[in-house]
């Protein structure tokens, strides 16, 4: 997963835009409310495809959470070696990593941001795409200090 260990996500979504008041007769404010976002980002690892969409989730403090899921199709041979959950506290080795190896960091495909802790799960569709080989999901929650 080179697309994963060498960190090339893509920015596919545009940054929080803050808008401040500040007054002294101003009301105190309420505690601000999680903001949502949506975003979506494709990778290309050879002949494999990496189709991802999610959700960020920014809470009151800063902090961030991003959870979304990623359709792996095309030439997926390889792939079932990789099948299972891997966590990161930030990095953690892939399978076949070489040794002596760093390990890999999860960044965010909403800011291109390092996970402070991450989980990805990779699973098998047993769903047979155009290539001749299985399909492939990721599940990807990552969290993100304020």
């Amino acid at each position: 997963m080179p697309a994963i260990a060498a960190g090339a996500a893509l920015i596919m979504a545009a940054g929080l835009t803050v808008a401040a008041c500040s007054s002294a007769a101003a009301k105190p404010a309420k505690p601000a409310q999680p903001t949502l976002k949506h975003f979506s980002a494709v990778y290309y690892e050879g002949s494999a495809s990496w189709n991802c969409s999610g959700t960020r989730t920014i809470t009151a403090g800063g902090s961030a959470k991003d959870s979304e899921t990623c359709l792996i199709t095309g030439v997926t041979n390889g792939y079932a070696k990789m099948v299972g959950t891997y966590t990161g506290h930030p990095g953690v080795k892939w399978p076949g990593s070489k040794p002596g190896s760093r390990p890999a960091l999860w960044h965010s495909d909403y800011n291109h941001a390092v996970a402070s802790a991450w989980t990805i799960t990779i699973t098998d569709t047993h769903h047979v795409g155009f290539s001749g080989a299985d399909n492939y999901q990721a599940h990807i929650t990552a969290f993100y200090d304020s």
